[in-house]
């Protein structure tokens, strides 16, 4: 999104303040508020289920930014929804259940290894766009949008195996 903001020929033009301010601020708030909103809703609806919600609902922003790639309203309202469902309901699900899911013996387990996972799965995400964003074009951009979309889509995927916690039905 922060080269796609910026590029002057290929993308929205964007200094690079104002890039941050409309595609990475919103995000961030927007999932400090709806944090709260999505533990609430995985205490009472199950943390697998918020956990899937989630999961699917960032798919759906993610195919929108993709698909109109070329509107910077539709891919800010877009980034802006993941600040929901990505930053708020699944980064939240994701680390109730790795705090739920810890055997008693290792408690800190699963949330190491959900920490080290983030950090290798956003470098391969960038590994995998990045030859794509670096053309520069329209082009470019939409498909390294779409990679990211294919990524979304096989967490999703993995979301299906995630087992509940003990008394949970999925």
């Amino acid at each position: 999104m922060v080269l796609l903001s910026q590029d002057n020929d290929g993308g929205f033009g964007l200094s690079a303040s104002i890039s941050a301010l409309l595609f990475l601020t919103p995000a961030a708030l927007i999932g400090v508020f709806a944090a709260p909103l999505a533990g609430w809703l995985a205490d009472r609806r199950g943390w697998v289920r918020t956990l899937r919600l989630g999961t699917s609902l960032s798919l759906v922003c993610a195919m929108v930014a993709a698909v109109f790639s070329s509107s910077p309203v539709a891919v800010f309202i877009a980034i802006a929804c993941l600040g929901i469902f990505y930053n708020g309901f699944f980064l939240t699900a994701i680390n109730g259940l790795s705090v739920l899911l810890s055997p008693k013996e290792a408690p800190a387990a699963l949330p190491g290894i959900n920490g080290a996972s983030f950090g290798i799965g956003a470098s391969l995400g960038v590994v995998l766009v990045a030859p794509f964003a670096a053309q520069a074009t329209a082009a470019g951009y939409a498909t390294a949008l779409w990679i990211s979309v294919g990524i979304t889509a096989a967490a999703f995927i993995v979301s299906l195996f995630v087992a509940a916690p003990k008394g949970e039905t999925v």
